[in-house]
């Protein structure tokens, strides 16, 4: 049995699955965004091992919840892991080549007014492997807790949704029973400036002690108390914190936050 729990603090919304899975998203305040709407989105289908952000412009703040809605549908009609864990490596590199194919049908079709940013995650438990797939500038970071590692997988850029016909970014990862994966939106810069503290390494590190001493389920909402303290310079919020390797998960539930 897992336990998980959605609930809403001080108009944050969360998301924890025990030892699996902790989400938030949070409406940026101040000077950033007028806090009346939220841009930033997070994606979690359980049933599909499928996990995503997305980053949608203040002028049309439900930008991001769109296209990933149109995702869900696209994997509601194909069930990109149907069998997936009778698959072969091989032909699980096939079926990510096919699933490549169809998001990026659906991101020729999104008009330039509904621009937003994407980063996603696939993972395949019993080949251990995950498909990135990524445009904009959300993040993907994978930590391995054992190893000390820390390795920004995503490559920023400016390529929305909504202005190109194909993902920017698409890789395939490796991964380990101490791996970690964070998917952000970029607010998490500024929910993390003074962990970072202007020095290269600084946040990667902070991150890391922290995964070896808290739950990835917990750990959105201890970054949120710790470090969420500037409200004049906050902007809209998206974050995932994953523990692919769990052996206790859901399997068939999904939410949009």
């Amino acid at each position: 049995m897992y336990s998980g729990m959605e609930k809403k603090i001080n108009n944050i919304s969360y998301l924890t699955v025990n030892d699996f899975l902790g989400a938030a998203v949070r409406t940026g305040r101040g000077n950033v965004r007028n806090g009346n709407s939220c841009g930033d989105s997070v994606f979690i289908d359980f049933q599909n091992n499928f996990v995503a952000v997305a980053d949608g412009p203040e002028r049309n703040p439900y930008a991001s919840q769109s296209f990933l809605k149109r995702i869900h549908g696209m994997l509601g009609c194909v069930g990109p892991h149907a069998d997936i864990g009778n698959l072969s490596i091989n032909d699980v590199e096939k079926r990510f080549n096919e699933i490549i194919g169809e998001i990026n049908s659906i991101v020729k079709t999104v008009c330039y007014t509904d621009n937003t940013t994407f980063t996603a995650l696939f993972f395949v438990r019993h080949v251990r492997k995950a498909l990135l797939l990524h445009t904009g500038d959300s993040m993907l970071y994978h930590f391995r807790i054992d190893e000390g590692t820390a390795e920004k997988v995503s490559q920023t850029n400016h390529c929305f949704v909504g202005r190109i016909d194909r993902l920017y970014q698409t890789k395939l990862i490796n991964y380990y029973s101490d791996s970690r994966f964070l998917l952000a939106t970029d607010g998490f810069y500024d929910l993390v400036r003074d962990m970072r503290n202007f020095t290269s390494g600084n946040m990667e590190k902070e991150l890391l002690a922290l995964l070896k001493t808290t739950s990835v389920d917990q750990l959105p909402r201890k970054l949120i108390r710790t470090y969420d303290v500037k409200p004049e310079m906050s902007d809209d919020l998206g974050l995932v914190m994953l523990n692919p390797d769990c052996d206790d998960m859901p399997t068939k539930t999904y939410y949009l936050l």
